[in-house]
C-alpha cells in the first residue's frame, strides 16, 4: 500500500504476469542499486518446472533410483 510519500508502480513481468511495488517519491541511483542486488540473491536459478524436470525430480522413477523397464522379479 502507497503512502504519501511513496508511489505504486505497476510492472508487467510477463505476459500473464504484473508485479506491484510501492516506491517512494525520491527514489534515487543508489536506491535503484540496491534494489538491483536484492533481485539479483533471489533464489531461482535451481528451481525447475515440471516441464524441465528430470524423471527423479517428478518423482517418476522406481525405489532404486532408476526408471522401470518392465522386468520382472
Amino acid at each position: 500500500m502507497a503512502d504519501d510519500n511513496s508511489y505504486q508502480h505497476k510492472f508487467r513481468l510477463r505476459g500473464d504476469y504484473e508485479i506491484e511495488l510501492d516506491l517512494p517519491e525520491d527514489l534515487n541511483m543508489a536506491d535503484v542499486h540496491r534494489l538491483t542486488q536484492w533481485l539479483q540473491t533471489l533464489p531461482f536459478d535451481n528451481r525447475r518446472t515440471r516441464d524441465t524436470a528430470t524423471p527423479r525430480e517428478r518423482g517418476e522413477e522406481g525405489p532404486t533410483g532408476s526408471a522401470s523397464h518392465g522386468r520382472g522379479s
